[in-house]
């Protein structure tokens, strides 16, 4: 686990799992992005078509296009699946604790 200011994108081809997370920017419940440091670092990103990607952001009342946004910066393949996780005290649920054990271990 690294923050976008130590790791190294390029790293990221040779990982098995790709956790990526971001803090929920925009008006509490309208035009949610995430930030620019983490766009920058994600435009960065070698092409993760085919890896074990999941998405992860803390919120205030909702996460919007959050996701979708994220994504969009992301080198996926076009039908690529992603795990989403998301809360809001930066503390995840004890369902979503199993649910990430599950992608882990599949």
């Amino acid at each position: 686990m690294q923050n976008i200011y130590d790791a190294h994108p390029a790293d990221a081809g040779e990982a098995d799992l790709i956790l990526l997370g971001a803090w929920c920017h925009g008006l509490f419940i309208l035009l949610q992005h995430p930030d620019k440091p983490w766009v920058a670092f994600a435009k960065r990103l070698p092409d993760l078509s085919g890896k074990k990607v999941a998405l992860f952001t803390t919120y205030k009342l909702a996460t919007g296009s959050m996701f979708k946004k994220m994504r969009k910066h992301l080198k996926l393949g076009e039908n690529q699946s992603l795990e989403i996780f998301k809360s809001k005290n930066g503390s995840l649920s004890e369902e979503d604790r199993k649910r990430l054990l599950e992608w882990i271990k599949s």
